[in-house]
């Protein structure tokens, strides 16, 4: 009598030994941070100095590695570095773009101010000098009424901060009345720097 009353609880804990050794296994996916870039703060440099652009660290969150791209490359060591070595001779905004090996791009931008001359400032005659039009095809006319009789620098450069264009104009009596026939090849967001040995002026055009 005994045993037969066994039988069923040996079955029960057999039954639950089994169930025991079942195992679960599960994964958990943790989502990225977001991906933060740093340009580093704006600088102030004289002619001929260099300047180190970028954070410390220039990105945090995202998923490593990182590519690392700058531009202008205008005065750049490199332009492929968390933090290039610059030494442009004009006031430049240099912008910094992340992406990080899931695709993921962030970007930032530092000023770096040459000679206490901010980007687009012409010392004393920057109200006075008219460049149009803007947008303009190829033509572009250059005015200005207060500009000292002198020679000027023509430079214009395309998105990449590569020279595509130089020519010299005059002033004569305080005017400058310039045209300028770009090339049919240049199109695009154009900078457009005017100098002397003290003046100068740093704007952008767009040619369609």
């Amino acid at each position: 009598m005994r045993l037969i009353h066994m039988i069923p609880f040996l079955l029960l804990l057999v039954s639950f030994q089994m169930r025991a050794q079942t195992t679960l296994n599960f994964s958990v996916t943790q989502n990225p941070s977001v991906l933060t870039v740093n340009a580093g703060t704006n600088i102030s440099i004289t002619n001929g100095q260099q300047a180190v652009l970028g954070g410390a660290p220039s990105v945090s969150g995202g998923t490593s590695p990182y590519t690392f791209s700058w531009s202008p490359p205008l005065g750049l060591n490199q332009d492929n570095t968390a933090n290039p070595a610059a030494s442009p001779t004009v006031s430049t905004v240099y912008t910094m773009t992340v992406t990080d090996s899931k695709g993921c791009s962030n970007s930032k931008s530092i000023t770096v101010t040459v000679d206490g001359v901010p980007v687009g400032i012409f010392n004393g005659y920057a109200s006075s000098v008219k460049l149009y039009p803007n947008p303009t095809t190829s033509r572009l006319f250059i005015s200005s009424d207060l500009i000292p009789d002198k020679e000027l620098k023509l430079e214009v450069f395309n998105p990449q901060g590569i020279s595509v264009y130089e020519d010299i104009l005059s002033s004569t009596n305080g005017t400058l009345d310039a045209m300028i026939d770009l090339p049919e090849d240049i199109k695009g967001l154009l900078m457009i720097k005017l100098s002397s040995n003290d003046l100068l002026l740093v704007r952008k055009i767009m040619v369609e």
